[in-house]
This record gives C-alpha cells, structure tokens and sequence, in this order.
C-alpha cells in the first residue's frame, strides 16, 4: 500500500501534469499516465516502487475507475 502523505503526493502530481488540459482527471486516466509508466520502467507495482521494503496495511480504499481522482483525494484525506 501507500500512505496518505504519498496518495496527496501523487495529487500534487496529478495537478501539475493535468492543469489547463484536463483539470479533473478521472482515476483511469491517472493510472494510465502517470502510475503505469512509472512502474513499467522499473517493473514493479507502484507501492513497491513508494516503498521498496513494503508498508504494512492498516486500512483497505476501494475507488471506481471513472470517478474523480482529485475527489477520490478529498474524500479518503477525511479519514487520515
């Protein structure tokens, strides 16, 4: 897993690459321009690529493909 100071990491991110383009990028759209070429040029996941020694998970988030990512963002900030 990730934690919530990388998740908002990975939204300031999200902000930069989409501002003025697409300024509310949706889930799938950020996985597949941002998190995926990230983790196939080093071939592995995007946790392990945040955190090589592995996090131990204390909380599970599940998310839609088609929602907001920055609102996913908001939304799992209220509970860490």
């Amino acid at each position: 897993g990730i934690t919530g100071m990388q998740l908002s990491e990975l939204a300031d991110q999200v902000v930069k690459k989409f501002t003025g383009a697409r300024e509310n990028p949706n889930v799938y759209e950020v996985v597949n321009q941002i998190i995926k070429p990230a983790c196939v040029a080093r071939g592995v996941s995007y946790a392990i690529l945040l955190n090589p020694g592995g996090k131990k998970c204390n909380t599970f988030v599940t998310h839609a493909w088609f929602e907001s990512f920055l609102k996913f963002v908001e939304d799992v900030q209220q509970y860490y």
